[in-house]
Formats: structure tokens, sequence, C-alpha cells
């Protein structure tokens, strides 16, 4: 995961450099709207927590239900280049099917929310437009898990963090009304990783954990008034070691590293006023 970070700053920071060169800045005397921003509706496809009750062969990774998010991001121009904005992601999972394994391990929930603070720069160069930005995020991820052969086994995980985040925004118009748009980001994040467990008496870990975030997305829009829009497209996001990979290893702690893929297709409303 630290190779798939270090290679995606690398890609932005050359992206930006390279052009520096040839991106004219946007015309100060233009009138520019100064707030803007979106709210999103998402569903995330089922996909594999990577966590199973035992590290065995007979004991195998529990998938999770499909899911829905909300989103939304507020920012304001100080300049006609320069702006701050803030923006925060909700995702809810639903229960997921039993295993076919031993105990019929099985995810019960899960949820993820993060908070985006960040500061951009808007550049033009032809068509298209480029917004390169840098902040802080702050995330959360907890999932929920039992076996389903008595006596129950009962689990649960969460973890959190704060850290630097880097990303992009781009977009260009390919119709009258209609445009293309994306965005990319990565973040690492220094926090903690708990566990409860219930099982024969209730028991409680945490330890401290780096982790990371790569998230992509890219859609079209369509300018259906002065200044909102429209929009739609699929989106994923990588969450690189937000759970343990087994609950119960020989000395019945939780141990290893659990990441998801989240994935699913999304609509947007924005406004520029």
């Amino acid at each position: 995961m630290k190779k798939v970070l270090f290679a995606f700053s690398s890609f932005v920071i050359a992206t930006t450099a390279a052009s520096a060169a040839d991106i004219q800045a946007i015309d100060e005397t233009a009138p520019v709207s100064a707030w803007f921003g979106y709210v999103e509706g998402a569903y995330a496809f089922r996909t594999s927590s990577h966590n199973r009750q035992y590290d065995s062969a007979d004991s195998f990774e529990a998938r999770t239900g499909g899911g829905g998010s909300g989103a939304a991001r507020l920012g304001y121009r100080l300049a006609d280049s320069w702006d701050v904005a803030a923006g925060f992601r909700y995702l809810e999972q639903s229960t997921g099917r039993r295993n076919d394994d031993r105990f019929d391990w099985q995810f019960t929930g899960g949820r993820y929310w993060n908070l985006d603070v960040e500061a951009g720069y808007r550049a033009q160069h032809d068509d298209w437009s480029l917004r390169p930005f840098a902040g802080l995020r702050y995330q959360t991820y907890s999932a929920d898990f039992t076996d389903n052969v008595s006596p129950f086994y009962y689990a649960s995980s969460r973890s959190w963090g704060i850290g630097p985040r880097i990303g992009f925004d781009v977009s260009r118009p390919v119709a009258e009304q209609l445009s293309f748009f994306a965005s990319a980001d990565a973040s690492v994040l220094f926090g903690k990783i708990e566990a409860e467990r219930k099982y024969s008496g209730y028991a409680e870990f945490s330890d401290s954990r780096t982790f990371g975030t790569v998230g992509a997305k890219a859609g079209l829009a369509w300018e259906f008034a002065p200044g909102v829009e429209l929009g739609g497209g699929y989106q994923l996001e990588y969450l690189s070691a937000v759970g343990y990979k087994t609950f119960q290893d020989a000395p019945l702690e939780p141990s290893g590293r659990a990441s998801q893929l989240i994935h699913g297709p999304f609509m947007r409303l924005s406004l520029n006023y």
C-alpha cells in the first residue's frame, strides 16, 4: 500500500509540475463564482471484508452486504484561483451472506465516514480545468461480525486516524451544457484500531496503526440551469488496513491487516454561485 500511495503522490506532483509551464492562471479580472459545492448519493456493491474468523483453510473471508452513502462538499474562492473547501462522506454497509465454512462466519454491518479540509488552486488550459489540492482527512471505519454455530462468537472492530491528503479535480466540456469531470486523492492516516470480542466472556484489544486511502471517480454532468449541474458516474475507494485479518488466531486475539475496495455508481447535484 505504501508503494501505491507513493506512486500516486508522485503522479500528482509530476502532473502539476509538468502542467505549470503551459497552464495559464485564470484572469483575475474575469468574474468567477465565489461559492461552489455538491451533494452526492451513491450505492456500494458487495465486497470482501478480507476478514475471517480463523486463519485456516476451512475459514473463509466474510463478504459485506450492499451499502448506501452520502457525501457533500462546500468551498469558497478566496481569489479567482485559490480556494478553501470542506467535505464529508458517510457509508453504511448492510449484513452480508453467511459463509459456507466451518462456523458460518458472517459480516453483520459496517460504517465508514470521513471529514476533509483542503486548500486548492484552480488553473485553466484550453478547455481543461485543473484543481490540485492538499489538506487533512479524519476517517473512521467500524465493522461487526458473528458466527452462526452455538456457542456464538461476536466480534467488532473500529479504526480511526488523521493525516495529510492530496489530490486533484479535473473537468472539460464535451458538448453544449455537458461536461466530463474526474477526481483522485490519496491520504496517509495515523491513529488506532480497537476490537471487542464476546465469546466465553468479554475482551477488548487496541493497537496503534498507520493506514491509508486511495480514491477516484469520474462522470458526466449536465448544466440544466446557470451554475447548477446534475451529474453521475462511478467511484471507487481503497481503504488500507482499516480492519483485522482474523479475530481468533492461536492466542485468541485479533491479528493482521484487512483492507476493502468500495465501489459503485453515484449521482451528484453541484452548484456554483
